[in-house]
């Protein structure tokens, strides 16, 4: 099975949904991530607290103890995921580009926005997961599909 989870900032996937990810990774099948943003971080008085390049330097090391296939970066700034067409297509593209089957939604996805997105891949994924939660039968899907009680 192809997995695609989708998070705002590099450690959102990680804490959201990582144990599953590892086990899906484990079972042998291949786990996508994509981070929207470049998830460096400055404070308020404009010092850096997180690099860019260290952000992505720990996602990497996180992804390959999780079992990830591939780690995909957006380019959206930290703070700025907005539900505009760019996000919607970068993320459909994937999705029909690696044959993704689940996108596993319940996770924090850090922004609003990235919820709303996953949640439009409907028509194109074969199943979303909530994981932790009761599975009941997707009709016309022929996969579980894991929803709120």
């Amino acid at each position: 099975m192809n997995i695609l989870a989708i998070g705002a900032h590099f450690d959102d996937v990680e804490l959201g949904c990582g144990g599953a990810l590892a086990s899906h990774a484990r079972r042998g099948d291949d786990v996508y991530v994509f981070v929207a943003t470049v998830s460096g971080f400055t404070n308020q008085y404009n010092q850096t607290v997180r690099s860019n390049e260290t952000a992505i330097a720990e996602a990497r090391n996180a992804m390959d103890i999780l079992g990830v296939k591939e780690l995909l970066c957006g380019n959206f700034k930290t703070l700025e995921v907005e539900f505009v067409d760019e996000l919607n297509i970068e993320i459909l593209k994937i999705v029909q580009e690696k044959e993704i089957e689940l996108v596993p939604d319940g996770l924090q996805f850090g922004e609003l926005n990235l919820g709303i997105t996953a949640l439009e891949l409907d028509p194109y994924v074969g199943a979303h997961g909530r994981y932790g939660e009761e599975a009941d039968a997707r009709p016309g899907v022929g996969r579980a599909r894991h929803s709120p009680a």
